[in-house]
């Protein structure tokens, strides 16, 4: 019998693309671009023969509007023509169409759930007990509690409003769950030899990059914190004690080879960035890195609005929370008025640096002001204005806080990284800040403790706080367009105007 998880997912894309395909037949927003480029690669490539494949493919014009590799527009374009329907080449239009792509979008969203699902196996195993190992996951499998904690995941509103629409995000998510999957920090710990399964790890980290280029920092998220897990587990427990830093620096030899194919990639996209001259392919002048502090105390923001799968961890939220934090777990001997003197001290500085950053480091880019469709441009305009972004002071400083305290010891490795990967980006778009979500709430799960996690209730209040999420959005995208002129950066789309992240 089929987990009711993966019925109620399924039914869901299939409600959504109903939806979509009645409601908005036409590319929408970004589909503009990648349904064109698809296309264009498919109706080259119907013509052609697999010995001259590669010159259809150069001879195909790349629109300078993109700056994403091609990889999901080549990936779906020769799938199609070579493996679907190679005895049928007039069809491969049919293929290439907006619903199809749509269908097929909503497909990989459905392979990310199972390997979300595989994700949290593996996570629910390396904190479990003995006993609980033998008689729970091994003889009886996953609970109900933890198929609804991957559904709730799965159901992230930011990601999953994307499911229904042919946006490159679905796939390159797959490819980092793929990659986390096969990474020492989210692996079985009996699956194979190290070195050989990285190879795995490391592969699918750069197909994700090859995607959305964002991913290169994502993917070495990932492997940071696999060099911290490893740390952890080969130190000797007499020295528990000591810094994390000298852990990995003790262990620096085996950490590298067992980890050393993350390393011909992080060289792969060296030479990628200065082959490229720069990160961005298309597009190169409004996607030019600017720092943008205030993206990283959004983020920690975001955290806040979406806690899933633990949305019933209320103590985190509190400022207990805050006294637990990893940071501070080095006051430990100390007394209690010198530790609530640290804790001050703490909080000064950090409100100090989001103040400088709110009054220095917020950029409003020029994309999020001219385009009324998404809720940024509410939100820039109603909300964030420059006599109110003050206000939301504490708001970043309690999501820094709750963030610290769920990644535990994979703070120095997860903190600098998230910084690199979110603050170059001037754009604010919610969408970008779906892989460090995913992966910090993975890391959460490994910090807690196997009890944490067994509130009957928890998986269902989690998931049912994302389902109201998703569907509050997608009702304002269905149910309530508007008209609005053609903007300036997309004036080939005249189509009414649809609330969207």
């Amino acid at each position: 019998m089929p987990q009711p998880a993966l019925v109620a997912a399924g039914a869901m894309l299939l409600v959504c693309l109903c939806l979509i395909s009645a409601l908005q037949p036409k590319p929408y927003m970004d589909e503009l671009f990648h349904v064109a480029q698809t296309q264009a690669y498919c109706r080259a490539l119907a013509s052609s023969s697999p010995s001259n494949m590669l010159d259809a493919i150069k001879s195909t014009p790349y629109d300078p509007a993109i700056s994403t590799p091609p990889t999901p527009y080549l990936l779906v374009s020769v799938v199609v023509r070579y493996i679907v329907l190679a005895p049928f080449p007039r069809l491969v239009p049919v293929l290439c169409s907006v619903p199809a792509l749509r269908i097929a979008s909503a497909c990989i969203a459905f392979c990310a759930l199972l390997q979300m699902h595989a994700i949290l196996k593996n996570v629910l195993i390396k904190t479990a007990t003995r006993q609980e190992l033998l008689h729970h996951y091994l003889r009886i499998g996953m609970s109900q509690a933890d198929w609804l904690s991957a559904l709730a995941l799965w159901l992230h509103p930011i990601s999953s409003f994307f499911y229904m629409m042919f946006y490159t995000d679905n796939l390159a998510m797959l490819f980092l769950l793929l990659c986390m999957r096969q990474s020492h920090v989210f692996r079985e710990p009996t699956l194979g030899k190290p070195v050989r399964v990285e190879y795995v790890a490391a592969l699918m980290g750069v197909l994700a990059s090859s995607v959305r280029q964002s991913y290169m920092i994502w993917h070495a998220l990932v492997v940071a914190c696999s060099v911290v897990a490893l740390a952890e587990e080969m130190h000797p427990k007499i020295g528990r004690k000591t810094l994390q830093v000298e852990r990995m620096w003790a262990h620096r030899a085996t950490i590298t080879w067992i980890l050393w194919p993350h390393v011909l990639a992080g060289l792969l996209y060296t030479g990628f960035v200065a082959f490229n001259g720069g990160v961005a392919i298309g597009h190169r002048e409004f996607h030019q890195p600017q720092p943008h502090w205030m993206m990283f105390w959004y983020f920690c923001a975001y955290r806040l609005i979406f806690p899933y799968p633990d949305a019933c961890r209320a103590e985190d939220v509190t400022v207990a929370g805050f006294s637990r934090a990893y940071l501070f777990s080095a006051l430990e001997g100390t007394n209690a008025r010198n530790r609530a003197r640290m804790v001050v001290l703490a909080n000064l500085v950090l409100a100090g640096l989001v103040i400088v950053s709110i009054w220095l480091g917020t950029i409003v880019h020029p994309f999020v002001l001219a385009d009324n469709r998404h809720y940024s441009f509410a939100l820039f305009r109603r909300v964030l204005t420059p006599s109110a972004r003050f206000l939301f002071l504490p708001t970043y400083m309690l999501g820094f806080w709750v963030l610290v305290a769920d990644l535990g010891p994979f703070c120095i490795a997860t903190l600098p990284l998230l910084a690199l990967g979110l603050v170059p980006v001037p754009l604010f778009e919610p969408r970008y800040f779906a892989p460090p979500f995913m992966i910090s709430q993975f890391l959460t799960l490994l910090t807690q403790s196997r009890a944490a996690r067994q509130k009957w209730y928890c998986g269902w209040f989690s998931s049912g706080i994302a389902l109201s999420q998703i569907a509050a959005m997608l009702a304002l995208f269905f149910f309530v367009p508007f008209s609005r002129p053609p903007d300036a950066h997309l004036p080939q789309d005249a189509s009414l105007g649809r609330w969207m992240p």
